[in-house]
């Protein structure tokens, strides 16, 4: 495939880096294998580099999130898509944060409920607002609110922050019902 020039190859046969010369091609080899074969290959390679390249999920960990999406790795992949969205902001890529945060929320909502994805979302939420806040102006109210909140105790201060950000998640996004959020956020743990 290399003499044929489908294939590309940069660098010497050990160390060489291989791709399709055209994405036409790449996506028709691609679009071949079976769902259950493009799963193992993405475990496969999430794997490798997890555990061979350290400096590779260091510093793309959105590779790490990709493959482990694609081999239905979704704890994971959240996982990764959050440490990918809280580096994005060093390099001033606000909309790369943003869509990090977007797509591990997504991928949370295929795991099923328990307290750990719960805390998850929150996580994710809370971590969406503030790159929002920074992209898209922070409301004035929230301010005082939390300032109020904290002269009361640090605990109650942390509670009423998370739930704030909360709240100007769902303001901006304007995709929930307030009150049916605001109902779930407060309701007790089962655990």
């Amino acid at each position: 495939m290399v003499s044929a020039e489908v294939i590309l190859r940069r660098g010497t046969p050990h160390d060489a880096e291989y791709t399709f010369k055209h994405a036409l091609v790449r996506d028709a080899a691609y679009s071949t294998l079976l769902r259950s074969r493009r799963r193992q290959i993405h475990a496969r390679v999430a794997m490798t580099v997890e555990n061979l390249f350290p400096e590779v999920v260091t510093a793309h960990p959105t590779v790490l999130a990709h493959h482990c999406a694609e081999a239905g790795l979704a704890e994971k992949a959240v996982a990764f898509r959050l440490k990918a969205g809280q580096q994005a902001p060093a390099r001033s890529a606000m909309l790369e944060a943003e869509e990090s945060y977007r797509q591990g929320l997504a991928m949370l909502n295929t795991l099923p409920e328990s307290p750990e994805r719960d805390t998850g979302e929150l996580e994710l939420c809370s971590a969406l607002v503030r790159v929002l806040q920074q992209t898209r102006g922070f409301p004035r109210r929230r301010r005082s609110r939390q300032a109020r909140a904290s002269e009361s105790s640090p605990r109650r201060s942390e509670t009423f922050a998370c739930l704030f950000d909360r709240l100007d998640f769902l303001r901006v996004q304007r995709a929930f019902s307030l009150s049916s959020e605001v109902h779930l956020i407060l309701r007790p743990s089962n655990t």
